[in-house]
């Protein structure tokens, strides 16, 4: 609840928050002498961080309930709907919505999970 009143001017709880990084793209450490041992060293060119997922349990937990979902379904599509925060959609404008909710289902298909959204009667998550 103190996240969301601080990010996002709401003082309620929250299922998920997502905080996009603000750091530069990794890259690998240059092969010299004097950087053996860098945590870096072993990941590959280019790794980007995408940020920061903050989780509430109780809230997600109270969703699968309410919402008559397997909770390990619930935290699922919550993981996967954040990460698409973080790679920068939203689901602000119908548009919007229907192309990261379609990505979330056709993922949460793949992990022989039910479209989330079916249940909700049109509601946005």
């Amino acid at each position: 609840q103190c996240l969301n009143q601080q990010y996002r001017d709401k003082n309620s709880p929250t299922n998920v928050l997502s905080f996009p990084s603000e750091l530069p793209t990794l890259m690998q450490a240059h092969e010299s002498d004097d950087q053996q041992g860098d945590p870096q060293d072993d990941m590959p060119a280019g790794l980007r961080v995408l940020g920061d997922i903050v989780i509430c349990p109780d809230v997600v937990i109270n969703e699968s309930v309410e919402q008559k979902k397997a909770p390990y379904d619930h935290w699922a599509h919550m993981v996967i709907h954040s990460t698409f925060h973080l790679f920068g959609m939203d689901h602000i404008s119908e548009n919007d919505a229907n192309t990261m909710e379609s990505l979330e289902i056709q993922l949460l298909s793949q992990l022989g999970i039910a479209n989330p959204y079916e249940a909700l009667s049109g509601q946005r998550q």
